[in-house]
């Protein structure tokens, strides 16, 4: 199901609030833009892009233990690479609820269903475990965070798996991971060990807010990079596009005061929820939370939009059972988050008898 056409038209009005997607749009992103010089942009816009590659690549090298990148247009572009070229051939698991391009662009793929842990929000490997025991499949699709849910796995217990396991190719998709305190402790990419079995992939669109540059990147061994560059576009990012992601990952003081303010946020959302004789959330680590209305009186989802808020249904995604339910986005910018907040309090007054 595509995320993007779904409620377009509601999108377009501007009494609601959308919560539907999962990037975040921040207050302070005018400001990382206006640090643009005129002379940095026209540098990046007016040649061929060959430096600013090179420097891009190697700046994420240095920061994350001299991995091996690439960089793509968005994350769903190295999803899609990873899957019509290095999975064409493979049986393919993917661990679901999970990011519907993933397993669209897979030809017959094996759904992992995976428990979901409502009160302490970690996800296990037990499911994927006993599927690669038993050789049903040959490389794996899992989300850590999941985009879902926003539940998580111990970085710990992945990089055990990837041990355990060296013919299965695991592909990770950590494009919420900035979203998620403790980074450090919990992204494969901070790990000291290279898999030659592992692909992590990461993006700037969800965490940052800039889902229209089209930047996402992805680790890999030399040897499945080299088969993705070679069968992509010599430039398929723009400089300038660059230029802006080298500036927010530059930026730790951006990256702090947005992660404070969605973890503030969704405390005060779980709070609110928690007083409530009808709702139950499942415990986040991103910036998404996975709400369920349990009487069915009422459609949650109905209910919010009629409030404004233009919030995800997840409970027909695949390996979701519960019903009533639905992903609502937890903006850093403290306008949205009262929108949001005065929506689920004024539901909580009228249906919560």
């Amino acid at each position: 199901m595509n995320y993007l056409d779904m409620y377009e038209k509601l999108r377009n009005t501007e009494d609601k609030v959308d919560c539907s997607l999962s990037y975040n749009t921040a207050d302070e992103l005018k400001y990382i833009v206006e640090s643009c010089t005129s002379e940095e942009i026209i540098s990046a816009i007016s040649k061929y892009p060959t430096k600013i590659y090179a420097d891009f690549i190697k700046l994420l090298s240095e920061t994350y233990n001299g991995k091996n990148f690439i960089i793509g247009s968005g994350s769903e572009d190295i999803i899609w690479k990873i899957n019509t070229l290095l999975l064409i051939n493979k049986k393919t698991g993917v661990v679901v609820p999970n990011f519907y391009r993933i397993f669209e662009t897979l030809h017959n793929p094996v759904f992992i269903s995976n428990p979901i842990e409502k009160e302490t929000g970690l996800l296990h490997l037990a499911p994927i475990r006993n599927f690669l025991e038993n050789k049903q499949v040959e490389a794996i699709w899992l989300s850590n965070p999941n985009p879902i849910t926003g539940q998580y796995f111990l970085r710990e217990e992945i990089e055990l798996l990837v041990k355990e396991f060296p013919s299965v190719l695991v592909a990770v998709d950590e494009v919420s991971m900035d979203a998620v305190s403790c980074e450090k402790e919990k992204s494969l990419l901070y790990s000291s060990e290279n898999r030659p079995n592992l692909i992590i992939v990461r993006s700037f669109s969800k965490f940052y807010g800039i889902p229209g540059a089209r930047l996402g990147y992805a680790c890999m061994a030399e040897q499945y990079s080299s088969c993705i560059t070679k069968n992509s576009p010599v430039f398929p990012v723009d400089g300038f596009s660059l230029l802006l992601a080298r500036k927010l990952l530059g930026n730790q003081l951006f990256h702090d005061r947005v992660l404070y303010k969605i973890a503030e946020h969704r405390k005060e959302l779980q709070k609110l929820i928690s007083s409530s004789k009808n709702m139950r959330y499942i415990e986040s680590s991103s910036n998404i939370l996975a709400v369920r209305y349990l009487s069915q009186n009422i459609n949650l989802w109905e209910k919010l939009e009629q409030n404004g808020i233009i919030s995800f249904r997840i409970d027909n995604e695949i390996g979701v059972s519960q019903q009533n339910m639905v992903r609502i986005t937890i903006p850093s910018e403290p306008a949205k988050f009262v929108t949001i907040y005065k929506a689920m309090e004024q539901i909580i007054a009228d249906y919560d008898t």
